[in-house]
């Protein structure tokens, strides 16, 4: 498997993660696979990379609650 390292650029989007992008604080360490090339990406991964659509209120969410029946919620919908 070939690993590209990505540096400061967000392995998903290719976004700049590095300090003063104003996606450095909720970057986080990635590393991803297509699994169709046999390449594999290692990084970061900013912040909209990381985040899921509220099943709720559709708000984009980072920190989210996963219910019973398998739902992303929001704190404010699952409260």
């Amino acid at each position: 498997m070939k690993t590209i390292n990505m540096e400061n650029n967000c392995v998903s989007c290719g976004h700049d993660t590095s300090f003063g992008s104003g996606r450095f604080v909720n970057r986080m360490s990635a590393c991803i696979s297509s699994g169709i090339d046999d390449v594999e990406k290692e990084g970061y991964m900013c912040e909209e990379c990381q985040s899921w659509d509220c099943d709720e209120c559709g708000k984009l969410i980072a920190d989210y609650e996963i219910t019973d029946d398998q739902k992303l919620l929001c704190y404010e919908c699952h409260e």
